[in-house]
């Protein structure tokens, strides 16, 4: 049960990275849900490090479902943690706008 769950997770994570890398991202990234966001944040600039950290996340996601080692789950978990760390000080610190 854990190896298809990992492989949806995969190709929806893939697949909505691949749109968002493209420059689809209005699709997930709507401007009617938060628009305090878009007064401050400019959000086309963060579509494509999100597109990238998300289709990232897919391919590992991907890996860990095929490669069952403990000690790649572990350093999985933490370079998925250290991409949306790094996708979070991006959105806060360069997509600020002036």
């Amino acid at each position: 049960m854990g190896r298809e769950i990992d492989l949806m997770i995969a190709v929806l994570a893939i697949g909505s990275g691949l749109l968002m890398l493209f420059g689809k991202g209005d699709l997930f990234l709507s401007s009617s849900r938060d628009p305090g966001r878009y007064s401050q944040y400019d959000m086309k600039k963060f579509e494509r490090p999100c597109g990238v950290v998300i289709l990232l996340t897919g391919l590992l996601t991907l890996a860990d479902s095929y490669i069952q080692n403990v000690t790649f789950t572990i350093v999985y978990l933490v370079v998925i943690v250290l991409l949306f760390a790094w996708l979070f000080w991006f959105y806060r610190t360069k997509c600020r706008k002036s």
